[in-house]
């Protein structure tokens, strides 16, 4: 299976595949329960096999799910108002924000028991000779809960954000306004530009061309590139993002020819010789091109990877705190994965500071989606 989004993290030690696989089925994917909210465990590379993973060019594949109770926004959304209609018809009063989350929870608590479970999963593979972690998802919850489930099963697990040392969108840019793409890359058909004093005002081309006066006029005045669609040699085509995730990827058909002839036949024999090329694929990539592109540090310190806090230890104070503490109140998003990206810390580190932030009122407890409500408002954040 060729990945259709790359997420790419870098870790830090040793990884044990030894005792990855072991703990792969010890940690399989439950039923999620009546008042569970989700369960989030592994799963077998081939539906009903007991094969749990694939090692390949010293990288390994796995398989992550999770299954939730599916409760529409719409359904809820229909109990809650009707719900507080009828407190303010009986009790002649307005009913609050604060109350009206309130009553919220207590809905779902009342309908999740009803509600059907759906399930979805996540690919990821570590490789080990480039020190990756690569996901088939940039959706920040599973990232979240994959970090975790990799920690639960072994003990820790270092990696950070990609430790770039120029910015990505001012590279992409600069490759526009002097039409200086590197070499093995072609730009697509897509661009879209941000404006860098207002996170709201961006600009979408399609049927894109790179000196276009269009494009150029914006980018002089200040604007920057958020994605560029692009197409590196005769391999691989995506959108590249500022954040260095890429998105809409698609596979050359001479890729996918060339799987299907080292594979023996059979769904794990495909799986295996797609995961070859793949794997090997990205590490070119990234190692040989992206990482010089953008500067990336391959070597990760001990300070960017982990800042890890013991129960034992006394409390301590991070000094990252009031920078995440600014960052989440003004983008409303309480998420270590999210608060990793923004900044360049490990995840055991910005899940500490999540926490150090509820302890201290700035955020709610974790809701039935996986999501923190953020308490304080943008007008308080000093």
């Amino acid at each position: 299976m060729f990945f259709k989004t790359i997420q790419i993290f870098q870790l830090k030690g040793t990884v044990d595949f030894a005792a990855i696989e072991q703990a792969l089925p010890e940690h399989q994917l439950q039923e999620v329960g009546a008042q569970d909210a989700f369960t989030f465990g592994t799963l077998p590379l081939v539906r009903n096999s007991e094969c749990w993973s694939i090692v390949s060019n010293d990288c390994m594949l796995i398989r992550f799910g999770k299954e939730e109770k599916n409760l529409p926004a719409a359904v809820v959304r229909e109990a809650l108002d009707t719900k507080v209609a009828e407190i303010e018809l009986v009790e002649g009063r307005k009913v609050g924000r604060k109350e009206k989350s309130d009553i919220k929870e207590e809905l779902i608590f009342t309908l999740r028991p009803k509600a059907f479970a759906k399930r979805s999963d996540v690919w990821l593979y570590i490789d080990k000779k480039a020190e990756l972690l690569v996901l088939n998802t940039t959706n920040a919850s599973m990232t979240e809960q994959s970090f975790k489930l990799l920690q639960t099963m072994l003990g820790s697990f270092a990696m950070v954000p990609l430790q770039v040392q120029s910015s990505p969108a001012r590279v992409m840019t600069d490759w526009l306004m002097k039409n200086d793409v590197p070499a093995n890359l072609e730009t697509g058909d897509n661009c879209v530009i941000k404006d860098t004093a207002s996170a709201s005002t961006k600009a979408t081309f399609n049927s894109f061309e790179p000196l276009s006066e269009d494009v150029t006029r914006h980018l002089e005045q200040g604007m920057q590139v958020k994605s560029l669609a692009l197409c590196y040699t005769d391999k691989l085509s995506f959108v590249l993002n500022d954040d260095l995730t890429l998105k809409s990827v698609k596979w050359d058909d001479t890729l996918k020819e060339a799987a299907f002839n080292d594979s023996q036949g059979g769904a794990m024999s495909d799986l295996d010789a797609n995961f070859a090329l793949m794997s090997l694929t990205v590490r070119e990539f990234f190692t040989e091109h992206m990482a010089k592109w953008f500067d990336i540090e391959m070597c990760v310190s001990d300070e960017d990877a982990e800042y890890d806090v013991t129960e034992s230890e006394e409390p301590y104070f991070d000094p990252l705190y009031p920078e995440a503490k600014k960052f989440v109140i003004e983008s409303r998003a309480a998420s270590p994965v999210k608060l990793q990206r923004r900044l360049q810390i490990g995840y055991n580190r910005a899940a500490h500071l999540i926490e150090e932030m509820e302890q201290k009122g700035v955020i709610g407890p974790m809701r039935y989606n996986g999501s923190r409500e953020v308490l304080i408002s943008k007008e308080h954040a000093a």
